[in-house]
């Protein structure tokens, strides 16, 4: 792996992904996502100046409607936590 990168626990590697996105980015969340992954995006991320948007995994029209002209990461997981939908 001489591009790779190992974290100690899913939740160091998700902080890691967003930690590259700057004041003024938004960011579009599952709404069905890991309740540590939304809390960060929901408390963490806006005092930094990143916007966050929450869209329904379930349904791919929800993406279109949510994306703005600074959206720069999306993030969802399969299959979901807790509740394993896929």
């Amino acid at each position: 792996g001489a591009h790779c990168t190992v974290f100690s626990s899913g939740m160091a590697a998700i902080a890691a992904t967003f930690g590259l996105l700057e004041n003024g980015d938004h960011l579009l969340i599952a709404s069905d996502i890991y309740g540590g992954t939304f809390r960060l995006g929901e408390k963490v991320l806006p005092r930094q100046g990143i916007s966050v948007s929450e869209f329904d995994a379930h349904d791919p029209s929800t993406i279109s409607a949510a994306v703005k002209p600074n959206s720069k990461m999306l993030i969802f997981e399969t299959p979901t936590n807790p509740n394993l939908r896929v």
